[in-house]
């Protein structure tokens, strides 16, 4: 009986013995590897058999390959023997002869062949071709192949299992430790039909067995199920998902969650990693990767058609999921989180709809408010208007102008202005050319001022004497440059004939005297024509359609410079401006799905988006707008300025990180 070498460092051993010695045997118990033992120089040639051992190449799951030279041939080959050496059972041992023997039926460019299958010293053994080269996780090392060299790589391989299914094998660990690159550039698939099974992933042997390769394998083997050609098909995409990525489709920190990742999770799409991937290469892909076998190609054979229809520039036949196929093959694959995901779905639909519904009653809420403080506006105008037409027809103020006493009409424009219930900050006298008489207070310029284009004068002399008030368009003083709107009437003599026209002014503010106006929930405001400054004798039509301007706020403080109120949905319901100011006009309106209040950019208060209703008051070309809070869309608006804050300082954190790193 010749003398036998461990398996596995190739020492010698006794006579009898046969696979691995008792060395190895304990540090493979221990640890699960066995480090490589170098020869003393003394020890001379190693043998197996008729074959002398070289060197060791690897070792997988179940059998451990060495370079071996055949005296016989003279030839160089790969020799495989079965890891548990004479520790193997005979289960082992037949499981070892079959599949040796079944890929030693296989003749393709693209497999290794078996060259011999025998037994030495009662320990199974085969030899195959020698491939000189480097396998495809050599090649990538976690670095992208250019895609058109991986499809080809990956047709050549899909071909070359196609040629095994034929012959009834069926590989279940294709993985890119397992396909060697010759010196020719062909892939060259090796341990054909030599993977190992999963039984259950739940237990300590299994996890022990899946060691190495779950980040490829199938999710029917991940789950102790049968192996089919769709397995192999699988495996295929694993090793594309690699050659196109650089990594596997699944890795995890530990055996166990990488194997609930196989049954569980899909993988990140080729083109997330890698954006140089071709989508029809990434929809290939990730068909083979499906969790569903019925969804991945039927056959190897369709996999490397579509490989070929791929790298020849045709259409592929595979198709992307579309998103409600992949929302339904999640829901199938976690029905628990599915069902909270849909309930938690309607909850939101409920409140979405709820939200709807709020907003579109609170919008009408405030224009109903908005046609109660426009009536309330209209009846304090009324008021207004009552007083400032008694004072027109006072007999002492007539009697100054006949005798164009300035003195005298100051004084009793003065006393207008302090016991005359008006809310007036002027009060002002034109003759009927338009140019001023007498002011209060007393202001020497506005003699020499022509006020003819003025919306005070103009309408008050359209207004006849059942109703002589008009309320006139907001204009800015240009004596003091404040925002104001006036009530004006022609003062006339027993004949009807026009004495003169008396104006009484009012700055912009917030309440413009009416109490109980402003309220914590709703805003106020009113919106008023903007009557420009045209220069003296220039023509122009009359009354116009102008911009409106913002009158009375609650951010306003007695005085202050108005804001431009631009939307063309209030311009153009502007009544016309006929002489029956105050006559009422009951109508009111929502004013669209949002509005964003103009005095926002100058008080950060009133900044964001409201809730608005809108209503005239009468036919004076004024309106009221009340404005609450829409606190929905706010929600939403803060929810995502949140969630971008977020991803700016994740976005940050990796930059930082980067720029840390060592070149």
């Amino acid at each position: 009986m010749s003398a036998s070498t461990c398996a596995e460092c190739g020492a010698p051993q006794p006579p009898g013995a046969s696979g691995s010695c008792p060395r190895c045997l304990l540090l493979l118990g221990i640890s699960g590897t066995v480090p490589a033992v170098v020869p003393v120089a003394d020890e001379g040639p190693r043998h197996f058999g008729r074959y002398e051992l070289v060197a060791p190449l690897g070792r997988g799951a179940m059998g451990v390959v060495w370079k071996a030279r055949d005296p016989s041939l003279d030839r160089v080959v790969a020799l495989k023997l079965i890891v548990a050496g004479q520790f193997a059972d005979e289960q082992e041992i037949e499981r070892f002869r079959k599949e040796a023997r079944a890929a030693a039926q296989l003749s393709h460019p693209n497999a290794v062949p078996v060259y011999e299958v025998g037994e030495h010293d009662g320990q199974p053994y085969f030899t195959m071709e020698l491939v000189e080269g480097q396998s495809l996780a050599e090649l990538v090392r976690g670095v992208p192949l250019p895609p058109a060299r991986a499809a080809r790589y990956a047709r050549e391989i899909a071909d070359a299992i196609h040629s095994a299914h034929a012959l009834g094998i069926v590989h279940r660990d294709l993985k890119p430790s397992n396909v060697l690159v010759d010196k020719l550039d062909r892939p060259r698939v090796t341990d054909f039909g030599l993977a190992r099974r999963v039984v259950d992933v739940d237990t300590a042997a299994s996890l022990a067995a899946m060691v190495g390769t779950p980040s490829y394998m199938s999710p029917e083997q991940a789950l102790g199920q049968k192996a089919d050609a769709r397995s192999d098909v699988y495996g295929v995409g694993a090793i594309v998902y690699e050659l196109l990525t650089g990594r596997p489709p699944f890795r995890a920190d530990s055996v166990i969650d990488t194997v609930r990742q196989v049954i569980d999770v899909d993988p990140a799409t080729p083109r997330l990693l890698n954006r140089k991937v071709p989508r029809d290469l990434e929809t290939l892909c990730l068909k083979c990767l499906a969790k569903d076998p019925a969804q991945r190609y039927p056959s190897a054979a369709d996999l490397r058609d579509d490989l070929g229809r791929f790298l020849e520039g045709a259409p592929i036949r595979a198709r992307p999921l579309s998103r409600a196929a992949r929302l339904g093959r999640w829901a199938r694959r976690n029905p628990t989180l599915a069902t909270l995901g849909a309930m938690l779905a309607a909850l939101l639909a409920l409140m979405a709809v709820a939200a709807v519904l709020a907003r579109r009653d609170t919008v009408q809420a405030n224009a109903f408010a908005a046609r109660g403080v426009a009536s309330s506006l209209l009846l304090r105008l009324g008021e207004w208007s009552a007083r400032l037409r008694v004072a027109a027809t006072d007999p002492a103020l007539v009697a100054a102008l006949r005798a164009n006493d300035r003195p005298a009409m100051e004084r009793w424009l003065a006393a207008l202005r302090e016991n005359g219930g008006l809310p007036s900050d002027t009060a002002f006298i034109l003759d009927p050319s338009a140019h001023g008489i007498a002011r209060s207070p007393i202001a020497d310029q506005y003699l020499a001022l022509d006020y003819a284009p003025r919306d005070y004068f103009r309408g008050a002399l359209l207004h006849g004497a059942a109703d002589p008030v008009h309320v006139s368009a907001a204009y800015e003083s240009r004596i003091d440059g404040k925002l104001k709107f006036a009530l004006s009437s022609a003062v006339r003599d027993d004949s009807g004939g026009v004495l003169a026209v008396l104006i009484v002014s009012s700055t912009t503010d917030a309440t413009l005297g009416v109490s109980n106006l402003q309220a914590d929930v709703r805003k106020v405001v009113v919106l008023g024509p903007l009557d420009p400054n045209y220069p003296s004798g220039q023509p122009r039509s009359y009354p116009t359609e102008t911009q409106h301007v913002v009158v009375l706020h609650p951010s306003y403080r007695h005085g202050d410079t108005a804001m431009m109120w631009n939307d063309a949905r209030l311009d153009a319901r502007t009544p016309p401006h006929g002489g029956e100011d105050l006559r009422p006009l009951a109508e009111a309106w929502p004013l669209g799905n949002v509005y964003f209040d103009p005095l926002g950019r100058r008080d950060r208060r009133y900044a964001g988006p409201w809730l608005a209703g809108i209503a005239p008051v009468g036919h004076t070309g004024f309106f009221v707008l009340v404005q609450s809070r829409d606190w929905v869309l706010l929600s939403v608006l803060t929810v995502f300025a949140a969630a971008a804050l977020a991803a700016c300082v994740a976005i940050g954190r990796r930059v930082l990180r980067a720029s840390r790193a060592p070149p």
